[in-house]
């Protein structure tokens, strides 16, 4: 039983789909329950590594990036401009399917192209959120100070540099001046809390 409530008691949502099968086999096999669980509670190669993603939506290389990140049991925090019902479904269900012992997936909505959502979400990033309830206040997220930045952005463009209009304008404004102003600010805040860029 004690075996049972081991592979089956998973707060965080990882490895379900293995404990679960793990748990339906005979009560015999106690031992390959035993190497099976120490094997799904190996760090990975991730593991304790914060990584900052952007431009991860449905079918993209930023998207298969957060994959692999979550399967190594990387802390991500996933930044996208869309976080309707059907795409914070898509992230969940990717974080249920692919996150190894460790993982953690953080979902922000910001618009990259927005130098106050930029600033906005290095705040978020590098302070802690608490909470106070009576008298008593406790930490509800950490800072995460990120030590990857995958910084993917994209928008829509078409014909060629002579043909640039307002679109191609914003478009070069979100994948230069923003992902500049992302990292740029990021490294700033490592520098003044005394930690390594």
């Amino acid at each position: 039983a004690a075996m049972h409530a081991a592979l089956t008691a998973d707060p965080a949502g990882i490895g379900l789909d293995l404990r679960a099968a793990l748990a339906s086999l005979p009560t015999g096999s106690d031992r390959l329950c035993e190497v099976a669980a120490r094997l799904t509670d190996q760090p990975g190669p991730f593991a304790g590594e914060v990584a900052l993603v952007t431009g991860a939506s449905p079918s993209s290389i930023a998207l298969a990036a957060v994959t692999h990140l979550l399967r190594g049991g990387a802390t991500v925090v996933l930044v996208t401009s869309s976080d309707d019902e059907q795409r914070i479904a898509q992230y969940r269900d990717l974080e249920r399917r692919y996150a190894g012992p460790g993982a953690e997936l953080h979902v922000i909505r910001a618009n990259l192209s927005s130098f106050t959502d930029i600033d906005r979400l290095l705040d978020w990033l590098t302070s802690p959120a608490t909470q106070t309830v009576g008298g008593s206040t406790r930490e509800t997220k950490p800072a995460l100070w990120p030590t990857l930045v995958l910084p993917f952005a994209a928008g829509p463009a078409v014909g060629s540099l002579a043909d640039a209009g307002a679109q191609n304008a914003l478009t070069l404004r979100l994948m230069l001046l923003g992902v500049q102003r992302l990292v740029g600010g990021l490294g700033e805040r490592l520098l003044a809390a005394g930690r390594s860029p």
